[in-house]
């Protein structure tokens, strides 16, 4: 089994799941402002990949 397929099938929904985990661990860890926008950066930027997906990229 090679591991280019999986990559390239699952490499973005994997990056974007990592990063949403990521946002909502840092949510709930931190207490102050620095940690509220590494957290908003971090669960905003899936979603504007979505976003930016489903509006402007169809074809």
């Amino acid at each position: 089994m090679k591991i280019a397929p999986i990559l390239k099938l699952w490499g973005m929904p994997i990056a974007i799941a990592l990063l949403s985990i990521f946002g909502l661990i840092i949510a709930l860890a931190g207490s102050s402002i620095l940690w509220d926008i590494w957290s908003w950066m971090a669960l905003a930027i899936p979603l504007l990949l979505i976003i930016n997906k489903y509006f402007f990229n169809r074809h």
